[in-house]
């Protein structure tokens, strides 16, 4: 129970004596906001710690099916729009070009193929890419396949 001299003290203390002003209804409205951001966090982060299945089903399941919708959709008009054997030639002699072109410009740099590190098989994030010298190869095609040499041709 609390006496009247702690009682007098805790109103006198938290008691406004002043008038109220705007900047106070700001302040009060930052404090609450910020309980109410800490709130939601604590409680999404709880639910995220003990009921995974609630993130998994409600978000990350279609947030998936978007992603592999996309890269199919993706991969099928790449491969319209790129499949040409034809112009195998001239994409080798790109390839040829930008492997000069890394002679000439970039001989202290390693060097690598241009592709995203999100497209690899791999889960980790291939940070070499950064530094090294990027070669875009962009065949699509498999032109030929020797078994008993064990090669293809792309």
């Amino acid at each position: 129970p609390l006496s009247l001299e702690t009682f007098q003290v805790i109103h006198n203390t938290f008691h406004l004596t002043k008038p109220v002003v705007m900047t106070d209804y700001l302040f009060y409205s930052v404090a609450i906001l910020v309980c109410v951001l800490l709130f939601l966090y604590l409680k999404f982060e709880y639910v995220l710690t003990h009921h995974r299945w609630v993130f998994v089903c409600f978000f990350l399941l279609p947030l998936s099916f978007v992603y592999e919708f996309y890269f199919y959709l993706r991969n099928r008009i790449v491969m319209q729009l790129h499949s040409a054997p034809t112009q195998h030639a001239k994409r080798v002699r790109e390839i040829q070009e930008n492997v000069k072109r890394w002679g000439k410009e970039g001989k202290g740099k390693l060097m690598c193929t241009a592709r995203p590190s999100f497209l690899t098989v791999s889960m980790k994030y291939s940070a070499y890419k950064d530094t090294h010298w990027k070669v875009p190869i962009n065949l699509h095609d498999i032109l030929e396949i020797d078994i008993k040499q064990k090669k293809c041709k792309l």
